[in-house]
């Protein structure tokens, strides 16, 4: 065994900034690939080639084939590696300071014979473009670096912060953590550590991840490289219908190295808003932590550690009363604030809270790797690490809603993974590649009371927009935990075969799920009115009022399990998912390399749903059946052409299938949504409101109804056919790089959710749609010939509506010297046909606006972001000694997220208020106000609006209308300073967020239509009044004015803020 100890210089070599790159496997390694020449240019056959990665001693060493090719799969990612190339009877060649990156094919081409200058000459001229110009770039993918990573300004040290220079990646909600990819569900992404899923398996959260915003289950700082694919056409790359993402961990080396670092920022570094306002979103947020890491055993076995704790205090909505110059003010004022707590404490004895701060979002990070040079040719790594955190959740702040801490909640999220890598090489042609980790995740919801969740209407005064107040226990935590246990296995083999490298394999996923969701256990009340709440008599919101919890005509709900515990209306099951895999990747000639494949995924599952005989009958599904045996067949294949130009330019491009995971949650609905498991009770309205959360009426009279969830027998999860093609050229000047790239999806199986309980349609409305009233006149009796034995019936199956395209042009200048940047534009489109936001069935049904309720028509997707500048820079210089001065930028312009204009209550008679796509009517004749000042205010609105006064005589379309354009310029400056001993570093950072926030209060805000839970991103015209059943036209009503934007402040996204950071490096 040769275990040589090298000595090398550690130049501080940058990588090219963001370059595209391929990714070729689902692993936590690089590889090298060449070809070995004499000084004639003819093979090397049976040379010797051993690779070194210098900080470990970690050798690996190969043979030359007839043709003269090497590959060395499951090297360590980073360098540097030092490459030796020797046969007898010529002289050695060597490459030194080289690099590799995650998920890519480096190529390594040695001449024998050839003088050791020529060879430098070589290495200097070919280290940046290798990212770009390789063989084994045929799909799009982005590739950022550890040395990136350290660059680039980020305040929330999230892996959103990181992936967004993807140009066809988006933060499309910074509050919330979520991005989205060409426009795809951000439950769609496939987040992977060290290879291994850490997404979140049921489906809960926005960001994809086990946590939610402000809580990562891994450090940034334990990350050595993120590899970001939106198209990977190997067949290893599974369960990713948006983007898959991969970061790779540090690991030890030879030496000990480690860091303590932190950050620190308060409302003082946050900006005012525009009224000159302070920021109250949070007390102070601190970030600290360590690294440590290197040898056990010299050159044999190494470890590296993390531990991190993250505190955000006295975290609190940037929501206020009327006057209280807050970025969103809300209608209500304290006084009808004042009297709703009052009447809660005198009148029925709880506290329904305040406006003030909640509690402290905290999360501790731990995480220890090991890693084993077995031999020369096996190597092994395994890895622990554990997130634990408590996040409060402050919902219904926005769009005409505010609620009261009552309503307040933490959610404590616990994470726990172990991971095991191994990589051998069994002979010269062949290696493997495999993992095993298991996980468990437990989420739950620590309420801030146990009450009935309540809505109160409260009329706005003097003018001011009316506000639907929560108070309460928030519906869907009054019974709710949930417990996922997760085992993942993947083993690949990668057998060399002259001119081609066959892979194959399998990988394996079991997920065990518990989860207790039943909303409204200890009773859901709405009142219309302050005085209603005092007299304790319940009925359905008006109309106008935004967020609305109950189905129309419904003012009290309440859902009670057998034996009356809450648990055995839970859900558990499990579910396996196994995949097959095989391609063969043929180098056909010194220009062409083809890559053709072919994936299965397969479902297994032997729990079902209790069967329910009373559901066949009435709805035509059985309300057992599952995904168990359900399968599909991914075909893929790619190319990449090198053109034989004075300057390197390439053509790559691929077609194949992909299907994603189902968020499990969508699901889990079947299994305790069975109508076996609980009981509904439903009333209109009443006078019997109780705050006893376990002595809450039952209307005597009222039908016991069963809630039920149905997947189609042939259900099969989310997949799209991808198409890219891309083209890249070195420009003459500075090396610059010019790059187009075009991606195209075509739904194959999306989703829809279908409300089944409607009964038949009872007529037409003035523009052609379909009604449901019991009197379509006077808007009277939504759902008025529904099964009443039934309540809500969600109906989840496929549709294959649905297309996303993005075209980006970048051009890139790699980091040489002392600067490196990129920029990029994308333009793209995406239509969809349920967005999928929520993991509850009905929320599915009810937040998606529409024309005809169920329809099956594809729209502007809800995350598409049309048009997307990038802007990536990075300077760095030594001013004194080798301590650098480093400034980064990032800007980002982007139009806004898109919208519906919609009909502010239930038009059609569906039972789900604000989600009626509106009909512009012509002119004044088209339509009846009974009152002539709303008449006169409804035509002024129109015209001052130019897209609603461009669609006169039409339904608008879902997400047809786009929020204001957005600019952001993110910033980071930073020093490194002498350590206190030798060889040790210190860096201060500055990050700044929005920095043109910071010149004019009036730049970098994000103003976009809120979120409703009925209808999605969404704005409010006018009220529905019936039909006149003379003339057969709409009856309008226009008591308040429309809707309008909101700021989104919450965590400060809309203003400047300033955060500091240190870092002691030994």
């Amino acid at each position: 065994m040769n275990k040589r100890l090298r000595v090398r210089v550690l130049p501080l070599v940058l990588a090219s900034l963001l370059a595209s790159s391929p990714s070729f496997a689902q692993n936590t390694s690089a590889a090298m690939s060449g070809r070995i020449t004499d000084s004639t240019g003819n093979p090397v056959a049976g040379a010797t080639v051993e690779i070194v990665h210098v900080p470990s001693n970690t050798t690996k060493t190969v043979t030359t084939d007839a043709e003269g090719r090497f590959s060395a799969r499951g090297l360590r990612v980073g360098g540097p590696f030092v490459v030796d190339a020797e046969k007898s009877g010529l002289s050695k060649a060597e490459r030194k300071d080289v690099y590799l990156k995650l998920a890519e094919d480096t190529t390594v081409d040695m001449t024998l014979g050839a003088d050791a200058s020529t060879l430098e000459a070589v290495e200097v001229t070919a280290t940046a473009m290798s990212s770009t110009f390789l063989a084994d770039n045929k799909g799009l993918s982005t590739n950022v670096n550890n040395q990136q990573i350290q660059a680039l300004p980020s305040i929330s040290r999230s892996i959103q912060d990181y992936v967004r220079v993807d140009p066809r990646i988006v933060q499309t909600d910074k509050e919330r953590g979520e991005i989205s990819a060409v426009g795809q569900n951000s439950r769609y992404n496939n987040i992977k550590i060290d290879a291994v899923s850490t997404n979140d398996e049921f489906g809960l959260e926005s960001t994809g991840l086990p946590s939610q915003t402000g809580s990562q289950p891994i450090s940034i700082d334990t990350i050595e490289e993120f590899n970001i694919s939106t198209a990977n056409y190997d067949v290893t790359n599974s369960r990713a219908v948006g983007a898959s993402i991969n970061a790779v961990t540090k690991s030890g080396t030879n030496e000990f190295k480690g860091s303590v670092y932190f950050t620190y920022r308060d409302p003082d570094l946050v900006g005012e808003n525009e009224a000159g306002t302070k920021f109250t979103g949070f007390g102070k947020q601190t970030n600290k932590g360590f690294t440590l890491g290197g040898p056990i055993l010299k050159d044999t076995l190494f470890f590296f550690l993390n531990y991190e704790e993250f505190e955000r205090t006295n975290v609190a909505p940037d929501v206020g009363v009327r006057g209280s110059g807050a970025t969103n003010e809300a209608g209500i004022t304290q006084a009808q604030v004042d009297d709703i707590v009052r009447i809660a404490r005198d009148r029925y004895g709880f506290n329904a809270g305040s406006l003030n701060p909640s509690g402290d979002l905290t999360d501790k990070k731990y995480l220890a790797k090991f890693d084993w040079n077995i031999n020369d040719y096996h190597r092994a790594s395994f890895r622990y690490n554990k997130t634990k955190s408590s996040v409060p959740v402050l919902e219904r702040l926005t769009g005409g809603q505010v609620s009261l801490s009552s309503w307040w909640y933490d959610k404590s999220y616990d994470f726990e993974n172990y991971a095991l890598n191994l990589y051998n090489d069994w002979n010269e042609n062949f290696s493997s590649e495999a993992s095993i980790s298991y996980s468990k995740y437990a989420n739950q919801s620590l309420r801030s009371s146990d009450l009935p969740a309540i809505a109160i209407a409260v009329a706005g005064l003097n003018g001011a927009p009316n506000t639907t107040v929560f108070i309460g226990s928030e519906r869907s935590r009054q019974a709710n935990a949930l417990d996922v246990k997760t085992w993942n296995a993947y083993w690949a083999g990668d057998w060399f075969i002259g001119d081609h490298d066959v892979k194959f394999g399998l990988d394996y996923k079991k997920n065990d799920t518990f989860n207790l969701f039943l909303q409204d256990f200890y009773g859901n009340y709405s009142f219309a009115s302050i005085a209603d709440f005092e007299a304790g008599r319940y009925s359905p919101l008006p109309g106008g009022y935004t967020g609305g919890l109950l189905p129309g005509g419904v003012g009290y709900q309440l859902n009670s399990p057998i034996g009356g515990d809450a648990n055995n209306a839970a859900a558990d099951w499990a579910l396996k998912q196994w995949g097959f895999f095989a391609q063969d990747t043929w180098q056909v000639t010194n220009n062409l390399s083809w890559q053709f494949g072919v994936r299965l995924d397969r479902f297994s599952t032997a729990d079902f749903p209790l069967y329910n005989a009373g559901v066949e009958p009435v709805f035509n599904y059985p309300n057992n059946s599952t995904i168990n045996g359900l399968q599909v067949i991914q075909p893929r294949t790619s190319f990449n052409y090198t053109f034989d130009t004075s300057r390197p330019t390439q053509l790559r491009g691929g077609v194949g299938l992909f299907q994603g995971s189902n968020p499990g949650v969508w699901l889990s609905n079947s299994y305790s949504n069975n109508g076996l498991l609980f009981s509904t009770y439903r009333a209109n309205t009443g006078t019997d409101f109780s705050a006893d959360p376990f002595n809450q009426p039952r209307p005597a009279g009222s039908p016991v109804l069963q809630t039920i969830s149905l997947i189609t027998p042939n259900f099969h999860a989310p997949s799209v056919w991808k198409s890219s093609l891309g083209v890249d050229h070195e420009l003459p000047w500075m090396g610059l790089v010019a790059s187009a790239e075009y991606i195209y999806l075509d739904v194959r199986d999306g989703v829809q959710f279908n409300y089944l309980n409607l009964g038949p349609a009872t007529g037409k409305l003035p523009d052609g749609r379909d009604a449901f009233w019991g009197n379509i006149n006077t808007a009277q009796t939504s759902r008025s010939r529904r099964n009443t034995s039934f309540g809500d019936v969600v109906l989840l199956r496929n549709t294959h509506e649905g297309k996303g395209s993005n075209l980006t042009l970048s051009l890139e200048k790699p980091f040489t010297g002392s600067w490196g940047g990129k920029v990029g534009y994308s333009f793209g489109n995406s239509t969809e046909t349920n967005v999928g936001s929520s993991s509850v069935a009905l929320s599915n049904w009810n937040s998606l606006a529409v024309y005809n309720a169920n329809e099956d028509v594809a729209a502007t997707a809800a995350s598409e972001i049309q048009q997307r500048f990038t802007a990536v820079l990075s300077w760095r210089h030594a001013f004194f000694g080798d301590y650098n001065t480093m400034v980064s930028g990032f800007y980002e312009g982007r139009t806004g997220r898109p919208f519906s204009y919609t009909f502010s209550n239930d038009a059609n008679g569906d039972g789900n208020s604000g989600n009626d796509l509106f009909y512009v009517p012509r002119d004044p004749s088209d339509v009846i106000f009974a009152d002539q000042a709303q008449a006169t205010a409804f035509w002024n609105y129109i015209q001052s609006n130019e897209f609603l006064n461009s669609h006169r005589g039409q339904v608008v379309s879902r997400n047809s209308a786009r929020s204001k354009w957005i600019n952001q310029i993110d910033l980071r400056f930073s020093q490194e300073v002498p350590g206190f001993f030798k060889g040790n570093k210190g860096e201060l950072w500055i990050d700044i967020l929005n920095f043109t926030n910071l010149l004019n209060k009036k730049w970098g805000h994000i103003e976009e239509a809120p979120f409703n839970s009925n209808g999605g991103q969404r704005l409010g015209v006018a009220e529905f009044g019936g039909v006149d059943p003379a003339t057969g036209k709409y009856i309008y009503r226009y008591p308040r004015a429309a809707q309008n934007y909101v700021t989104k402040d919450n965590i400060g996204e809309s203003r400047w803020a300033v955060q500091v950071g240190l870092r002691y490096s030994f």
